[in-house]
């Protein structure tokens, strides 16, 4: 009978040993030194040759993680655009089930052929969430040659410069990335919110948009300004709403969501921007409120066209 029991326990301590390794191996990776010898893919052309799985847990409209996984037999260099979009969509229409995910079922699987163009539209977006865009930021080299980007306090120690994160076979890296809502009023995105991430160019046509949502991601310092600015171009608020805008839903005087300093950097930016368009292009955005359905898709109308 001791023996029995001996022998129950030695295959107890075997079978969660064997359980905590695994868990072990499937845990992403907070960091990973640059790799020179890896080949490098960019990230949504990774995406489409099944070469990485991209899966995003929003923290809110302003910011979470991407988990970045290697699905190759060799370690990879993944680019990272200047920005991005994620658009909130139900489970189904992106794939989820697939039972090797090491983050749980609520992570959206973007495998290759996922593309919007595969038949998204305003019935499958999860009611009532807003989307969001920004980025990863560009990279500055930090300790021991690896990228000390910091965001929100929290230093990620992933990669190298300029947005590029090595990833070794079969591996995840986790990189935490900053963000902005683009629909003003809606629902924040939470972690148990689907995400389906897209090239800026596929969410809007935009180039002010545009630019504004890359810089969200490279002037994380500015994250609240870009806010402002963003719900002016994508959604049609006047300046003078942004800047009576309150923290909360009752009024308070002296409580606005932008500072003075927030609205008068926002504009700058904005002209800024469109300075440097064609004039063909700024005499439309140069009217945000009626080119608010236009410049921008919003979650209920997108892909529609498609």
């Amino acid at each position: 009978m001791i023996f029995v029991r001996n022998m129950l326990l030695v295959l107890g301590v075997a079978a969660f040993s064997t359980g905590f390794a695994l868990a072990e191996k499937q845990r992403p990776l907070k960091s990973s030194p640059y790799d020179p010898d890896a080949r490098a893919v960019e990230l949504f052309s990774g995406q489409q040759a099944g070469e990485i799985l991209a899966q995003v847990t929003p923290n809110g409209a302003a910011g979470g993680n991407l988990f970045l996984t290697n699905q190759t037999q060799e370690p990879l260099t993944v680019k990272m655009p200047a920005g991005f979009v994620g658009i909130p969509v139900n489970p189904q229409f992106i794939g989820l089930g697939q039972g090797n995910s090491p983050f749980g079922s609520n992570f959206g699987n973007q495998g290759p052929g996922m593309g919007l163009s595969s038949g998204m539209n305003s019935s499958m977006a999860a009611n009532g969430t807003q989307a969001f865009g920004g980025g990863t930021g560009n990279q500055m080299s930090g300790m021991n040659g690896m990228n000390g980007m910091n965001m929100n306090g929290m230093n990620s120690g992933n990669s190298f410069p300029n947005g590029f994160f090595s990833i070794p076979a079969g591996k995840t890296l986790r990189v935490p990335y900053t963000s902005v809502c683009l629909n003003h009023g809606l629902n924040e995105p939470t972690s148990r919110t689907t995400v389906k991430l897209v090239p800026v160019e596929e969410y809007t046509e935009d180039p002010v948009l545009q630019t504004l949502i890359s810089q969200v991601g490279t002037h994380p310092q500015q994250q609240h300004t870009l806010q402002a600015a963003i719900w002016h171009v994508a959604n049609g608020m006047s300046w003078e709403q942004l800047a009576r805008k309150s923290v909360g839903p009752v009024s308070v005087p002296g409580r606005t969501y932008f500072s003075q300093g927030q609205m008068t950097a926002a504009r700058s930016i904005v002209k800024e921007i469109q300075s440097t368009l064609p004039a063909a292009e700024k005499t439309t955005i140069e009217r945000p409120a009626a080119v608010a359905q236009q410049a921008t898709r919003s979650i209920r109308s997108f892909n529609t066209s498609r």
